[in-house]
């Protein structure tokens, strides 16, 4: 019991810690928020100054010209009244002094016209009197005796699929090499230059695979192939492990691509930038069909899933994304703590994993993207993550970093 009391006292240290780093987060959220209003405001009061001045040369102007014109008119009013011989000419005279004493009239609220720049403060900020709360949560464990007063605890637990069922814990960290995919066979491929590496989850090497071309993608297809993506080649290979060969060379015009790789059904699917924009491209390994269509959306790096029937999900400025396979938006997240995600993968939970290099943190999503939980703060030390890998039996994975690499053990908490 005195372990379990430590082990909860420490939780709770944590999460407090984690709770301040957010609290500053906002803050700077907030501060950014204020200094774009501010700027706003500053440019409102360009445009409207700009506004007024030309309002006031219009206004002059044309104070001016009615002012030459009504001297005009009353200098040949003078004259035709002076030489004025008939009653026609009279009521000429007539209509003329009537049309000058209305352009006079007008002469007075010309010259009273004020021209004024007013500040109308908002009172939103009144209501705004909190940006958030602390919940100190006790759940307690559902446990029963029975006549005998042995504990019975429940063995039917319904689990629920949710962030808040998931915890993180550390398995190995080490060099930064860069992990592609986990492998059934609870290994992991790595790259590094022209060669492929299979390690163990332990950390160990197991084999060395040299490749013709600098690999820039490489996923598992089944428990000895897998497929390799040489973006600079612009060729895409099957690649037996146990025989150390090269069984399929499918040629492709792809030198960029910007997701990761699928395999569903015979078919892989991935995203690289076209001439016009990006585009999905799927590849029959089998017929070595080639098919493209465009992808309305716009990114550095995205990720392709299976679940729920393939989606894409990737991030955009400070959003989190997902989208279906022609580009429509499913669902996205603008979450303050989002400074700069970068890494994006999906469980087939439909958990979305999103580290981000700015604050070195890493998020869960919901299925249905509308809420986030903060998985790794700054206490797991990640130093500039910029990938995140899931683990064929989705209870591993891997962050890779600029100058670390970092293995966790999925925990999901009933």
């Amino acid at each position: 019991m005195e372990d379990e009391k430590m082990q909860h006292i420490q939780k709770v240290d944590s999460q407090a810690t984690t709770i301040l780093d957010l609290i500053q987060y906002r803050r700077l959220d907030i501060i950014r928020h204020l200094d774009n209003l501010e700027q706003k405001l500053r440019d409102d009061v360009k445009e409207k100054k700009a506004q007024l001045k030309e309002n006031i040369v219009l206004v002059t102007t044309e104070l001016n010209t009615k002012g030459r014109c009504v001297q005009t008119f009353l200098t040949q009013y003078e004259d035709m009244k002076r030489y004025a011989s008939n009653h026609q000419t009279l009521l000429w005279l007539y209509k003329i002094d009537k049309d000058i004493n209305s352009e006079i009239r007008i002469l007075p609220s010309l010259k009273a016209t004020q021209f004024e720049l007013k500040f109308v403060p908002s009172n939103n900020l009144n209501t705004a009197l909190d940006f958030g709360r602390i919940d100190a949560l006790s759940t307690p464990l559902n446990i029963r005796f029975d006549k005998t007063n042995q504990v019975q605890i429940p063995t039917e637990i319904q689990t629920v699929v949710d962030i808040d069922n998931i915890s993180l814990k550390e398995r190995d960290r080490g060099k930064a090499i860069e992990v592609l995919d986990f492998l059934p066979n609870d290994t992991y491929i790595v790259r590094d230059g022209k060669q492929l590496y299979q390690f163990s989850t332990s950390g160990k090497l197991l084999n060395e695979y040299g490749m013709l071309w600098k690999p820039q993608h490489a996923i598992h297809i089944d428990d000895q192939n897998i497929v390799v993506l040489f973006g600079n080649a612009y060729k895409i290979c099957i690649f037996n492990m146990a025989a150390n060969v090269m069984k399929t060379v499918i040629n492709c015009i792809t030198n960029d691509v910007k997701s990761n790789i699928v395999f569903n059904d015979n078919n892989l699917f991935y995203i690289a930038s076209a001439y016009m924009g990006n585009e999905i491209k799927i590849i029959n390994i089998l017929d070595r069909s080639i098919l493209s269509h465009d992808c309305r959306i716009v990114f550095k790096t995205a990720h392709i899933s299976k679940y729920n029937d393939m989606q894409i999900y990737y991030s955009h400025g400070r959003k989190v994304i997902c989208c279906d396979m022609k580009g429509n938006t499913i669902w996205e997240n603008t979450d303050p703590l989002l400074i700069k995600p970068t890494g994006i993968c999906c469980d087939s939970n439909g958990i979305v994993y999103v580290v981000d290099v700015e604050t070195e943190l890493l998020f869960g999503f919901s299925p249905d993207g509308q809420r986030v939980k903060v998985l790794l703060d700054k206490s797991a030390g990640l130093k500039s993550p910029y990938s995140v890998v899931i683990g064929s039996n989705k209870n591993q994975l891997i962050i890779n970093g600029n100058k670390e690499r970092y293995q966790y053990d999925i925990v999901w908490q009933i």
